[in-house]
């Protein structure tokens, strides 16, 4: 059994995962390692491990490749080679190694960029194993963890920077009031990663400005999408509104835009106060005669 363990930067790599998962054994620094090379350069790095526990671990180590994987952050390990392939390029100090108790561990690498390396994002991850014994997880079987930190590397040359909002919608059509729920999903169609960043900006019908809320910056890879939810939480009257979605990404600040609109109306106040006034407005409808002969009966016109 095999508990993988990479959490980082809203990465979360999929790994097969016991119903009851032991205490984690190690833990890495730095998580993540954003690196930028010319083709045919080399950058020397390091990574610390450490022993979470009271026994000295067997510890491997390798380096292995990984792509994104849905739209929510998430990204898988892959043995298949890519124009974004990055892990046959680091070379590590060390490959195998007994970890004491409690103890930590650096170790040095290098990343030894071609100089046929095309330009653009690349991503790999250092990844260390383990194997708890079974003593230490409470099984019959010893349990094996793995931890990786990820890297980007960015390669000069002449990239592509390209994106657009594939959807930008509120969660729903109706709204009884704040807060209100959007969703934008940022597609990346060029070789480099993004971090797009920005604001989505709230108007009345009649175009006035109520207000707005900013979207989270979050990592998107080349070649996938990624969804960034928001909420804007403001003081609004009934009505019809717009919403728009200014994001800004790459290196020259490029500006896409979407826009999506939505009703306001707390219908669980209002149905109800309507319902009273119609009652009421029906009760005097019937009983308009008596009124009026009570009125002239008042000022003495009969």
């Amino acid at each position: 059994m095999i508990i993988v363990t990479f959490a980082v930067f809203g990465f979360v790599f999929n790994g097969q995962v016991s119903a009851a998962p032991p205490k984690t054994a190690l833990a890495i620094s730095p998580p993540l390692f954003e690196l930028s090379a010319n083709p045919g350069g080399t950058l020397k790095q390091s990574i610390r491990i450490d022993n979470l526990t009271d026994l000295a671990l067997p510890i491997t180590l390798d380096s292995k490749d990984f792509v994104a994987l849905g739209e929510e952050g998430q990204a898988t390990i892959t043995d298949k080679k890519t124009s974004y392939s990055l892990a046959s390029w680091i070379q590590l100090d060390a490959t195998s190694f007994k970890l004491a108790p409690r103890a930590s561990k650096t170790i040095n690498f290098r990343v030894v960029v071609p100089e046929s390396a095309e330009p653009g994002g690349h991503f790999g991850s250092i990844v260390f194993h383990t194997k708890l014994p079974s003593e230490q997880n409470n099984t019959s079987i010893g349990v094996g963890q793995e931890i990786g930190g990820l890297l980007l590397l960015k390669v000069a040359g002449t990239v592509k920077e390209r994106a657009s909002i594939a959807n930008f919608e509120s969660a729903k059509d109706i709204w009884e009031g704040s807060p209100i729920q959007f969703e934008t999903r940022f597609q990346n169609s060029g070789n480099i990663q993004l971090k797009p960043s920005g604001t989505v900006t709230v108007s009345n019908m009649f175009g006035q400005k109520v207000g707005s809320a900013s979207l989270d910056s979050r990592t998107v890879l080349p070649g996938s999408t990624r969804r960034i939810p928001t909420s804007w939480n403001g003081d609004a009257w009934p009505g019809w509104y717009t919403a728009t979605a200014s994001i800004g990404y790459g290196s020259k600040g490029q500006l896409i835009t979407a826009t999506t609109n939505f009703v306001i109306f707390p219908y669980k106040v209002i149905v109800p106060v309507l319902l009273v006034l119609i009652a009421l407005g029906v009760l005097v409808f019937r009983a308009r005669r008596r009124l009026w002969r009570s009125i002239k009966i008042l000022f003495g016109k009969e």
